[in-house]
């Protein structure tokens, strides 16, 4: 019932999803199975926690858990994207007024300086003779920048580039701790739901390789998941990790000794959770220190190659 009122309610795509799973639920096809037929829609994640619910008789709370899940989902994805497009938009606008700068203001002061010849300081001659290359050229530049960005997006869609990628985003001052958090939040939630619902070691093992949005952590899952296969116990496995730090290590081992590991990573997402915010907060204040420092110079080179010229004619007529 519950499925046809949706379905009534709804149009489109999903709609027809949602007849098919009703469909299959009708002919006595299992919840669970009936959202399997659908992966492009319904994450392993998801039927981990509705298989769990359809096994105790609570489906009403699985469904109440997930919706949960999702929204805390939802909550970390936005501030993720949040921390990566803040400072992107800063380095286009860097870019854009270097442009501005090179494309037209250098040049209304180059007719005037053009009488100067040979006595206009090394910075100014610099100055306006990459500002006539720009000028000239500005559609090759333009069009090489877009290719690069072009190149360099399909070059991280591949698991080598988008290895290199979180890597080199793991590493970067004050962001490498913010995106380093928000994977740890991911797997530490994620696992913990899903392991309490009954799905065994390995299996959730697998399922986080997809979840934590970081191919260097996901590269370290499998690895873990290959030592937990041959018999070694997960504590072992993970202290010889480099991008899971003390805090998940320790709270691992004290959750596999005690047998409460989905309690001990559900407080290591809580911890993270709160920690985030103030990450980004501060990933945030180091960007904005940077980007001033860095139009600060550019403004200075700028002032000093149009002000020498001015400087020593007047020191010229004294």
């Amino acid at each position: 019932t519950a499925l046809g009122d949706f379905q009534t309610s709804k149009s489109g795509k999903f709609s027809e999803v949602i007849a098919d799973i009703r469909s299959d639920v009708s002919s006595g096809t299992q919840l669970d199975e009936a959202f399997a037929r659908h992966p492009e829609v319904f994450a392993p994640v998801y039927l981990s926690l509705v298989r769990a619910g359809q096994a105790s008789g609570h489906l009403d709370e699985a469904f109440e858990e997930l919706v949960q899940y999702l929204e805390w989902n939802e909550n970390l994805r936005s501030q993720a994207t949040q921390a990566l497009i803040y400072p992107s938009m800063l380095f286009v606008a860097i870019i854009g007024l270097f442009m501005l700068m090179m494309l037209f203001v250098i040049p209304r002061f180059k007719g005037a300086f053009d009488s100067f010849g040979s006595n206009l300081p090394t910075l100014t001659v610099k100055m306006l003779a990459l500002g006539d290359f720009m000028g000239h050229w500005w559609w090759l530049i333009l069009g090489g920048m877009a290719g690069t960005y072009i190149s360099l997006n399909l070059f991280f869609k591949t698991d080598r580039g988008g290895y290199l990628r979180d890597k080199a985003l793991l590493s970067m001052p004050g962001m490498g701790g913010f995106v380093s958090k928000i994977a740890l939040s991911r797997f530490a939630k994620t696992f913990s739901l899903i392991f309490a619902s009954g799905t065994d070691l390995l299996k959730c093992l697998e399922l986080m390789q997809g979840v934590v949005s970081n191919k260097v952590m996901a590269a370290e899952l499998k690895i873990i998941r290959q030592r937990v296969a041959s018999g070694e116990n997960l504590a072992t496995s993970f202290a010889e990790t480099r991008t899971f730090p003390l805090l998940i290590k320790r709270l691992v081992s004290v959750g596999e000794m005690t047998g409460s590991l989905d309690k001990s990573l559900m407080r290591a997402s809580e911890y993270l959770d709160r920690e985030i915010p103030r990450d980004l907060k501060r990933t945030f204040t180091i960007f904005e220190a940077l980007i001033i420092a860095l139009l600060g110079a550019m403004v200075c080179v700028a002032a000093l190659s149009l002000l020498m010229p001015i400087m020593s004619i007047r020191a010229d007529m004294g």
